[in-house]
């Protein structure tokens, strides 16, 4: 987490490739380690385990666009200076609504409705994000394209991710 938070990623001589560099591919590396660890304990703690490992995905998914508009928009690798920037804003709300509608597209084809409204959830908070904090850079493109973006993958979302029945519901299996 501290890595995330703290280090923009490069250093190590090589250009910066997102997901390929040797810091994203360590955390990469770990967060699988992790999630396998997690197959060896109790149901509950298991589920408890993934949801963190999925936290801290999520937090380096976000510390990515960071790393992205440090190494290619030339923003400096600090937390008000990456606020600033639209073009970090505009890779974050688009990270994040994928993150919302993959979630939501895994959650309705497993019939998994809690995990559906955490990704409607954060497709809320993105549309919060644009009205609230994004509208400051209203006019650029950058603002354009990420409106753009997010109502194409809004509607993508209505199409594959529909809402899963309530397990009452259900059909039952095995009849028929």
């Amino acid at each position: 987490m501290w890595g995330n938070l703290g280090l923009s990623g490069g250093g190590s001589g090589l250009p910066y490739l997102p997901v390929l560099s040797v810091f994203d591919l360590i955390q990469g590396i770990g967060f699988a380690a992790l999630w396998h660890a997690a197959r060896h304990l109790a149901p509950a703690q298991r589920g408890v385990s993934r949801t963190g490992v999925m936290a801290l995905a999520f937090l380096w998914l976000s510390a990515l666009a960071g790393r992205l508009a440090h190494h290619f928009g030339g923003v400096p690798f600090e937390l008000s200076a990456l606020l600033a920037s639209s073009l970090f804003q505009a890779v974050l709300t688009l990270f994040w609504m994928v993150t919302a509608i993959a979630t939501m597209i895994h959650a309705s084809r497993r019939c998994l409705r809690q995990q559906w409204f955490v990704g409607f959830a954060l497709l809320a908070v993105v549309g919060g994000k644009l009205l609230f904090f994004d509208a400051s850079g209203r006019g650029t493109v950058t603002w354009t394209l990420t409106l753009i973006g997010v109502a194409l993958l809004v509607l993508a979302a209505s199409y594959f991710a529909p809402l899963p029945p309530r397990a009452a519901a259900m059909p039952e299996q095995g009849r028929g």
